[in-house]
């Protein structure tokens, strides 16, 4: 909630998706702490990793077109911090389900 209820939550994620480095120098400090946080490949870490299956909903204009661009069980990393739900996946025409 800290981060979703934020005004900031749009920013950084529009400037990570466009990949716009003039905006996200300002952002640059917070970008890089929460992508710290969330690092669970280090025996540091500061969060669990989360085991099993989690969904995401998103909403394209064309969901065919979209999807043409991936590939079942292929991996794939989406450029900004994305929401995920363990039950209740997120609206949309499209839904992902993401085994962790």
């Amino acid at each position: 909630k800290l981060y979703t209820d934020n005004s900031l939550y749009a920013q950084i994620n529009r400037c990570l998706r466009d990949d716009d480095e003039r905006s996200m120098r300002p952002l640059a400090g917070l970008i890089h702490d929460l992508r710290d946080i969330f690092r669970t490949d280090d025996k540091d870490a500061v969060v669990t990793p989360f085991r099993g299956t989690v969904y995401r909903g998103i909403r394209v204009p064309n969901p065919e077109q979209y999807l043409r661009g991936f590939t079942r069980g292929e991996e794939f990393v989406w450029p900004a911090f994305t929401s995920t739900s363990r039950t209740n996946p997120f609206r949309g025409n499209v839904l992902f389900e993401i085994h962790c």
